[in-house]
């Protein structure tokens, strides 16, 4: 679906007003449906091919993090931990809290260094940024 994030939050807010008694639901689940179809967005259409966000992980990378309030920040991050910890039982656990994260994920996108050094880290997924802090975290405990 093609979908920014304000129709994405009104969507996931319309659905839960509207299911009172899925408000435990994960969002993680909500989400899925609405990228499927299966909840209605209005004026949402299908992409067509070639159309939308292809790579991993969209448009969510530094530039994202660096225009996002610290609400959304920690949403991001308790949304995909969340997500990561129940979604992908295989997956090593993302143990730190996630105003942690938080923390950790900021400071990578303000690197110190010239220009290439910070669109290198601006260009990173905050997805993938995550995981990097999750990795040493597990090796640095060893």
């Amino acid at each position: 679906m093609l979908l920014d994030d304000a129709d994405i939050r009104i969507a996931v807010s319309t659905y839960y007003q509207g299911h009172q008694k899925f408000r435990t639901r994960p969002v993680a689940q909500v989400l899925k449906d609405i990228w499927a179809g299966h909840i209605s967005v209005h004026d949402a259409k299908r992409s067509a091919a070639r159309e939308g966000w292809r790579e991993r992980h969209g448009y969510f990378d530094g530039l994202w993090w660096k225009g996002s309030n610290p609400t959304e920040q920690l949403g991001f991050v308790e949304g995909y931990t969340t997500c990561h910890n129940r979604e992908l039982r295989k997956a090593k656990p993302l143990e730190f809290q996630p105003a942690n994260y938080v923390q950790l994920i900021s400071a990578w996108y303000t690197p110190a260094g010239d220009e290439s050094v910070v669109a290198h880290h601006q260009a990173e997924k905050i997805a993938d940024v995550l995981l990097r802090f999750s990795e040493h975290a597990g090796s640095a405990s060893r």
